[in-house]
């Protein structure tokens, strides 16, 4: 005879979590659970397919946005927000603002490995927004991976790193090097904001040690990277050094503008 063993309460516990634990994956990777219909039809948004050339299971394309959108919830920054920054959304109110929009139309349409592009000039003239949502169009229509790079914020670190923590420092430098496209926002930027052109610029020693690696990575590594900062390239190379300038000139081509509207945050 079989005896049926009384199910204990960490069963009902284990059994509550696994369904729950099934519903969470359901909501987070179906559009509709009714209907079963997947974010990712070609993967089935298992993230990964098989590839009969190299008999192996590779990446699928949507393994890139949905990285970025586990970033994104990681830092406690809105997808729904983010997205907001695409290029449609982009306002074309002003004619500098319709350049602006139509030089990153062209650029992203055009994309070549290694081609970059730069936005100078004032303060608050959609710099960082228009570099945001070329970024993001990257990511979502091409399926590359970008990282953003704040200057101000990220220099104290990396000096630390180079003279505290060798190992991160260059782990750190890899990976700045290395990603498909790195946004570099405010490059060279103090406390103040520039206005005046006739400003020269004071920029370290090893600040520069440190920026000249990373451009000059992504130059020889032919790697996308998308500039804003206060100062033109004519002020970078002749106040800061040549041999980093002339690189960003090169890299940037023919896509490279400088912004003098209105500072958008005075009239807010």
């Amino acid at each position: 005879m079989a005896y049926l063993v009384k199910p204990t309460k960490a069963d009902y516990i284990q059994a509550i979590n696994k369904a729950r634990a099934k519903q969470k994956m359901y909501l987070e990777n179906r559009i509709d659970v009714n209907t079963m219909v997947y974010k990712c039809s070609i993967c089935k948004d298992k993230e990964f397919i098989w590839n009969q050339d190299v008999k192996a299971m590779v990446p699928c394309k949507c393994r890139v946005i949905r990285n970025m959108e586990r970033r994104l919830k990681k830092s406690g920054l809105s997808v729904e927000e983010y997205r907001k920054k695409c290029i449609e959304n982009f306002p074309i109110d002003r004619e500098e603002a319709c350049k602006m929009k139509e030089l990153a139309m062209d650029f992203i349409a055009n994309h070549k490995k290694g081609e970059s592009i730069i936005y100078t000039g004032k303060s608050g003239t959609m710099k960082t927004s228009i570099c945001m949502a070329i970024c993001l169009d990257l990511t979502v229509k091409k399926a590359e991976e970008h990282l953003y790079f704040s200057y101000r914020d990220e220099m104290p670190i990396l000096r630390w790193q180079m003279f505290n923590k060798a190992d991160a420092y260059q782990e750190r430098i890899r990976t700045l090097i290395n990603i498909d496209n790195l946004f570099i926002d405010d490059l060279f930027k103090t406390k103040k904001s520039v206005q005046d052109k006739e400003i020269k610029l004071d920029v370290s020693t090893t600040d520069l040690q440190i920026m000249f690696q990373i451009i000059n990575g992504r130059y020889m590594n032919k790697k996308t990277t998308i500039f804003s900062t206060e100062y033109s390239l004519g002020q970078i190379i002749k106040d800061v050094d040549e041999a980093t300038g002339t690189r960003i000139l090169e890299m940037c081509g023919r896509y490279g503008m400088n912004c003098n509207d209105i500072n958008r945050r005075l009239i807010r």
